[in-house]
């Protein structure tokens, strides 16, 4: 991890979390997949995400994606 200019693995995972998405899009949008309106709306959520998950445990970031994500997609399993 040193390589990349950081100085833990904290770090590095901190920053991929934030750079790798931030590429994606714009690889996308190079592309033709995603169109601007899209995009900044990503953006939004994405920011978003990254503020409330900021130090989170990994554990905690998961719980958090599937209750805001998953759950309202697949239902919560309460209706069985």
């Amino acid at each position: 991890f040193y390589a990349s200019g950081c100085n833990s693995i904290e770090e590095l995972i901190h920053n991929c979390k934030e750079w790798t998405p931030k590429k994606r899009r714009e690889m996308e949008e190079k592309i033709g997949l995603t169109s601007s309106s899209n995009a900044n709306e990503s953006s939004l959520i994405l920011s978003q995400d990254v503020k409330a998950t900021n130090g989170m445990t990994e554990d905690e970031e998961l719980d958090y994606i599937q209750k805001k994500y998953i759950l309202p997609v697949i239902g919560d399993g309460d209706d069985e």
